[in-house]
């Protein structure tokens, strides 16, 4: 060999957030302002997507990483990130305004939040009805804060509530549930 060390192909998959901010604070040194080259070439192989040994370098890392952070979220966070940046030029009055790639990729954002916003609506109206053919939901709060709905519920014995707990829990589209059994009233009008 010549002298070089071999990097692991996981290496450059984990570290891709490292390599990322790296390329970002490169890119936006200076008044050389670009965002994005002129030109982006991608090969896209539209028949399959498949985790193996075929067109992965690392499957069970890769495999590890998709567990617990879908493409879309990964996607999603890196939109994010862009998004601050291209917010924090903005905001220094860097000349971004007539660049059309800055307009495409606010347009991009755009979309996207609306999808979200469209999806989780839809995600509360299913899960509403679910709630709904439970009878062990007596009552159900849409509320503000750090929880969409709130739901009073009954249950002969703690067996049968933590049963109902995994029952709600386990609807579509649940992400967590927080219990707190009330103990005695304190004041009621």
């Amino acid at each position: 060999m010549n002298g070089s060390t071999s990097v692991s192909p996981a290496t450059y998959w984990l570290t891709w957030p490292l390599q990322f901010a790296e390329l970002a604070t490169q890119t936006f040194r200076g008044n050389g302002i670009q965002a994005a080259p002129d030109v982006l070439a991608q090969n896209i192989n539209p028949w399959t997507i498949n985790i193996n040994s075929n067109n992965s370098s690392a499957p069970g890392t890769e495999q590890r990483i998709l567990a617990r952070h879908s493409y879309g979220r990964q996607l999603g966070r890196l939109m994010d990130a862009v998004d601050l940046l291209v917010n924090d030029l903005e905001a220094r009055k860097a000349s971004t305004s007539g660049d059309e790639r800055v307009q495409d990729f606010h347009s991009l954002k755009d979309e996207i939040d609306d999808i979200k916003v469209k999806a989780a609506q839809r995600r509360l109206e299913s899960i509403e009805a679910d709630l709904k053919r439970i009878p062990e939901v007596r009552t159900l709060h849409s509320v503000s804060g750090p929880f969409d709905l709130i739901a009073i519920v009954a249950a002969a014995s703690i067996g049968e509530l933590d049963a109902l707990i995994d029952r709600i829990g386990g609807l579509d589209g649940v992400e967590r549930t927080t219990s707190a059994i009330v103990l005695s009233t304190r004041i009621q009008r």
